[in-house]
């Protein structure tokens, strides 16, 4: 039963999203970059199904669990600029070159440490937060620019961001794209991360195209 009854969300959460850029036809729409091929094939799952481990006979749990340092910052970062929308941290894997380049832009991950990024739950919002530690003697701010460079500011369904910023302090790279919209900026989320960390930020920013 549960399991139908999340198959059902995810159908309604799919359906009000195709709605939506139904509505948006007669405008241009931007092409969204597709999402890595294992959460394409994905079956539906409740989370009994994702839940527990190989040990216990049930399946493991499909992604890994957030660097806790990393993750303490993004809520930091909001508890000093809430985004306004709801919104899920999730780990960034540098070995998996799919959702690496999916979240950061990076094809090689090599010189991170570790990455969470943090996205809206509705994928109709575009918005995305990435923090990323890098290694030591790894030039973090010439990393940070190849992100922005290199991030997709299309990656969503219908909608796109049209303010993109990254922020150095020491080896943590911030990268930032939202949708204004929504009522919050990329500058928003800058301050808020020097706020965090206590110190001057080195600023790098994008424009849309």
């Amino acid at each position: 039963m549960k399991k139908r009854i999340f198959a059902l969300l995810g159908a309604v959460v799919m359906a009000a999203t195709l709605a939506g850029c139904q509505m948006s036809a007669d405008s241009a729409a931007p092409t969204a970059t597709p999402l890595p091929e294992e959460i394409l094939n994905a079956p539906v799952a409740s989370p009994e199904d994702t839940a527990g481990s190989a040990e216990d006979g049930t399946a493991a749990e499909p992604t890994a669990t957030p660097d806790a340092d990393l993750s303490t910052m993004v809520d930091k970062i909001y508890a000093e600029k809430d985004p306004g929308i709801m919104v899920s941290t999730r780990a960034v894997d540098p070995a998996d070159t799919s959702w690496l380049t999916y979240y950061t832009g990076l094809t090689d991950g090599s010189d991170l440490d570790a990455a969470v990024a943090s996205e809206a739950l509705i994928g109709s919002q575009a918005y995305s937060l990435v923090l990323a530690r890098v290694k030591d003697g790894v030039d973090a701010t010439a990393l940070a620019q190849q992100m922005l460079d290199n991030v997709d500011p299309v990656k969503w369904i219908c909608v796109q961001a049209n303010d993109l910023a990254a922020a150095v302090s020491g080896n943590t790279i911030l990268v930032v794209m939202v949708d204004t919209e929504l009522g919050i900026t990329a500058q928003d989320l800058v301050d808020a991360f020097a706020a965090v960390t206590g110190s001057d930020v080195t600023t790098l920013t994008r424009t849309a195209q």
